[in-house]
């Protein structure tokens, strides 16, 4: 008799043991690691269903990516056929406005009605999609060649501390500005301004000697929205003993200085920079050649958001007006900064270590007067001889818009197929996956039916043998 228990309750166990690893697999039903790992695949048949599982996440999540990409392109597509739209209709008013024989009160209504079309259109072009610039200005179909001066700012007297600043609107948001600075060795404060707000600072700088002689110092800062603000330094040899005027003695700055091919700045520059004298080979300002080399050769390209006294700062502006500064505290100094747009560089979408699409960028105009000499100053029909520079602006700004239509066309084309390529890997991994997991769902039900249904009788035969125990214990008592 109890032998006959112990292997009721040895049954029953084994039964639970059975359902439970079948409720698991039934439960797992949508998990195929796990069904492998029930189905006893091993834990090379683990790993794989793993791996298999992971790319395929991975490739649905790259597919979200693409899908985000193709939403981002929808908005510029309504964000051009706008932009379309309001050219059109500033054509058309710019058109009346050239009338010759226009009142001065029509053509005013007109010029009102004009600019609030341009400011609509200049909105447009801003447009962000989750925080994001969907245009980028740089890539819009009309160029303007900019320049932000010639920039000599100096300052010839040694009187009281002064601010001197050249301001320029460069008409685009980022770009690469190259300053050069000689100021002697009373130091002057060198800075560059994004509309209000500073993006670089030298500190107080010094070079050698006074600000006539000797060789300036070149830094190129870079800058824009959504990437940090750096700067190269770039040490310069041109220059020597003999004291010059950028403006007045040569005036091809830095071609009329005589280059002597020595860095007469490196052990101030080192200094300033890296807190020694010592260059990268070792050699002290007691060297007889110390001289000879610019000790920033292994730093060349370089780009840095501080280093020593130099300091950046990112200020995600949407601001073209620049603004070379500089505080003398009452000596001489020469300065030269100039402007160029950086180069536009294509986008990529998709998820690293995955598919990645090159995709075009795309940008709406500016809407200025192509004309440097006067500052590229904003289209308008205020006047007979604006409306017909207007005409020609909008012609451009039309055709550019088929342009950039044609290029969302190719971007949306190359991401539609990166998302078909993306799904295909998903369904391969997919029918892979199918395959891994042992008996099917409905075997696997199935066995906990049995599972069920044995340990339902088991059970009841334990306790009817149970109860026959009880009984037979309570006669012999």
């Amino acid at each position: 008799m109890f032998g006959e228990i112990e292997n009721l309750v040895r049954k029953i166990d084994y039964s639970s043991m059975k359902a439970e690893h079948s409720i698991k697999k039934v439960g797992s039903s949508g998990n195929v690691v796990r069904q492998a790992a029930f189905s006893n695949e091993g834990a090379g048949g683990v790993n794989f269903a793993a791996n298999i599982e992971n790319q395929r996440r991975f490739k649905k999540g790259s597919i979200n990516a693409f899908q985000n990409a193709i939403s981002i392109m929808q908005a510029q597509s309504d964000a051009i056929r706008q932009a379309d739209k309001i050219y059109n209709q500033m054509r058309t008013l710019a058109n009346q406005a050239a009338d010759p024989l226009m009142n001065d009160r029509d053509r005013s209504l007109l010029s009102d009605q004009f600019n609030d079309l341009r400011e609509r259109a200049l909105s447009i072009a801003a447009t962000k999609f989750n925080k994001k610039l969907i245009f980028d200005p740089l890539a819009a179909s009309t160029k303007y060649e900019v320049s932000f001066g010639q920039g000599q700012l100096k300052v010839l007297s040694n009187n009281a501390a002064i601010t001197r600043f050249e301001e320029a609107d460069v008409l685009y948001n980022k770009g690469k500005m190259t300053i050069d600075v000689n100021g002697g060795s009373s130091p002057e404060q060198f800075t560059l301004w994004q509309g209000n707000e500073k993006i670089f600072d030298t500190g107080l700088w010094k070079t050698r000697s006074n600000a006539r002689n000797w060789d300036y110092d070149r830094f190129i800062v870079e800058f824009g929205p959504e990437q940090q603000t750096t700067f190269q330094f770039v040490p310069l040899s041109p220059g020597d003993s003999q004291s010059k005027d950028s403006i007045l003695d040569a005036p091809g700055y830095p071609g009329n200085l005589t280059d002597n091919n020595q860095f007469d700045n490196k052990q101030t520059y080192l200094q300033q920079l890296l807190g020694t004298t010592t260059d990268e080979n070792g050699k002290t300002p007691s060297d007889a050649d110390y001289y000879n080399t610019s000790g920033w050769s292994s730093r060349d390209g370089a780009k840095y958001t501080q280093l020593g006294q130099v300091t950046t700062y990112t200020v995600n502006s949407d601001s073209s007006i620049l603004r070379l500064q500089v505080y003398s505290p009452g000596t001489i100094f020469q300065v030269k900064g100039s402007f160029e747009l950086p180069e536009l560089e294509d986008e990529f979408v998709g998820r690293e270590d995955d598919l990645q699409v090159r995709i075009q960028k795309l940008g709406l105009g500016l809407l200025r007067e192509n004309d440097q000499a006067g500052g590229f100053p904003e289209i308008s029909i205020d006047t007979f001889e604006n409306a017909g520079k207007a005409i020609a602006s909008l012609s451009n700004e039309i055709e550019g818009v088929g342009e950039q239509l044609g290029r969302l066309a190719n971007n949306f084309n190359r991401v539609q197929n990166a998302i078909e390529a993306t799904q295909e890997m998903v369904n391969v991994s997919e029918s892979v996956l199918s395959s891994i997991g042992g008996d099917g769902l409905t075997q696997d039900l199935l066995n906990l039916s049995k599972a069920r249904i044995n340990r339902a009788q088991d059970t009841a035969l334990l306790s009817q043998a149970m109860s026959i125990h009880q009984d037979l214990v309570n006669v012999l008592i």
